[in-house]
């Protein structure tokens, strides 16, 4: 794929999960089910997203998923937990993936088309994704912002270790106990990701 403007992407997890995560990759749905792991996705959420397949592709489960943008609606849900949870960062080199899709929006929702990363990334609204929020006054519209922030890259099964190169986390002291534990990981405190510091 063509050189894009953007530089990385990201991956949601619990803390608990990072060791295994720099072991084994970022795996999809299906194939984490099989390993003990810390769950902070939403149940309801996962129902609507074990049923879909993705067009011409495999099923969601079967896709491990990033997102454009880390500071959007599923970690905001997660807003009492932040201190346990870290947003990992994936190399770009993540879109050269072979059977790699581009969502423009949560791929769990009604409205949203999937592309491969060729056509894809001229498809999102970037307004959208990289905005503070996703508030409006008009609810339609914010509706379907905060779909668009979520929008997604699918990559069939595992996102391999190699890729990922970093780690936003909340607190100064999560960054250098993490530092010391994972020393070829770049740890940094981000808490405009974590919706703190405004």
């Amino acid at each position: 794929m063509k050189d894009c403007e953007f530089t990385q992407l990201f991956y949601i997890t619990h803390l608990d999960n990072l060791e295994s995560i720099l072991e084994k990759g970022i795996l999809s749905h299906a194939r984490a089910q099989r390993l003990p792991h810390k769950k902070i996705d939403m149940w309801e959420v996962q129902e609507r997203r074990k049923t879909k397949r993705v067009p011409q592709g495999k099923m969601l489960h079967e896709y491990a998923n990033l997102y454009f943008s880390a500071r959007n609606p599923m970690l905001y849900k997660r807003k009492g937990e932040h201190n346990d949870i870290c947003v990992l960062r994936v190399k770009k080199e993540v879109l050269n993936i072979s059977g790699v899709v581009i969502t423009t929006g949560n791929a769990a929702s009604e409205y949203v088309a999937f592309y491969p990363p060729e056509t894809g990334i001229e498809k999102l609204n970037r307004a959208w994704i990289f905005a503070k929020d996703w508030t409006d006054p008009n609810p339609k519209v914010e509706a379907q912002k905060r779909v668009a922030k979520c929008a997604e890259v699918l990559i069939p099964d595992c996102v391999t270790p190699s890729l990922i190169f970093g780690a936003y986390v909340l607190t100064k002291e999560c960054q250098m106990e993490l530092a010391k534990k994972f020393t070829g990981l770049f740890i940094e405190q981000n808490p405009i990701i974590f919706f703190k510091n405004d």
